[in-house]
């Protein structure tokens, strides 16, 4: 998976930033500074998704897609962040 486009990026920080506001939730980081957070998190998936993939076990690695891999990680991350809440 290539890395997100500026503007996909920028649009994760404009949802972020709203999200925030709307829960009103307290954040003391500047726009930018999320911005440098959703570019660090996507640099970061980019770097290390050849290691999320090797840490599968073989048969499943085969036969899931790389769609359903991401999915799986994506609601494993979501289940965390609500329990670290």
């Amino acid at each position: 998976m290539a890395v997100l486009s500026s503007a996909d990026r920028a649009a994760i920080t404009a949802d972020i930033m709203r999200a925030l506001s709307a829960a009103r939730e307290p954040c003391s980081a500047l726009k930018a500074q999320i911005r440098a957070i959703v570019d660090a998190a996507d640099d970061f998936m980019q770097a290390n998704q050849a290691a999320f993939n090797s840490s599968i076990p073989a048969a499943p690695r085969a036969a899931a897609t790389t769609d359903q891999k991401t999915r799986i990680f994506s609601l494993v991350l979501e289940v965390r962040r609500q329990r670290s809440i």
